[in-house]
């Protein structure tokens, strides 16, 4: 599960699926916990991306896999990382064709509304919780741990937190500002 800070009203329950997709796949030893394709189906299930009685096949997993690559860069690059063109290539590829209905919900507002079945509607949905979160500036509070390289969402008011709120990172990141702030090691009078 992705780490995250203690305000959960900085964000949208489509923005943590978001971030829980992100971090399937995480942290110094790039732990993998969606190891096949109908593990991928009950995480989506789970998430109320697809229905429980849905199943994927291996290119829908494959797909998958390289979405979230994909994804997981675009927030590395945000935290300081440098864009690959290529992984943005194979992002936009495994995008695939979004498909929407348009529909009108009263006499001043439409809204789209992700259609089709299987893993090609949960991409969709995941895709446009991302757009959400992009439009409404909340994208930029998904972030890559420099410490343990775990996702997870800025909570801070300023949402310029650079470290996870895990205890082993805090500490980390107090022990460097500490350290930053006393300077070089002194000598004794022995040398």
């Amino acid at each position: 599960m992705a780490k995250q800070g203690m305000n959960s009203a900085v964000s949208s329950g489509k923005l943590r699926a978001v971030l829980d997709f992100l971090a399937t796949c995480h942290g110094e030893a790039r732990r993998e916990t969606l190891p096949a394709p109908d593990a991928l189906a009950g995480w989506l299930a789970h998430h109320e991306l697809l229905s429980a009685e849905a199943s994927l096949g291996e290119d829908d997993y494959r797909n998958a896999l390289e979405l979230r690559a994909g994804l997981q860069h675009l927030v590395a690059v945000r935290c300081g990382s440098e864009l690959s063109p290529e992984v943005l290539g194979r992002l936009n590829d495994a995008l695939g064709d979004a498909t929407y209905r348009i529909r009108f919900l009263d006499a001043e507002t439409a809204g789209r509304l992700p259609c089709g079945d299987g893993w090609p509607l949960a991409r969709t949905r995941l895709v446009e919780a991302v757009l959400e979160s992009m439009n409404a500036n909340e994208w930029r509070r998904l972030k890559v741990c420099p410490g343990c390289r775990e996702f997870f969402l800025d909570d801070s008011r300023g949402g310029n937190a650079a470290w996870c709120p895990g205890k082993r990172c805090l500490s980390r990141k107090t022990s460097e500002r500490y350290r930053r702030r006393r300077g070089p090691k002194r000598r004794g009078p022995l040398g």
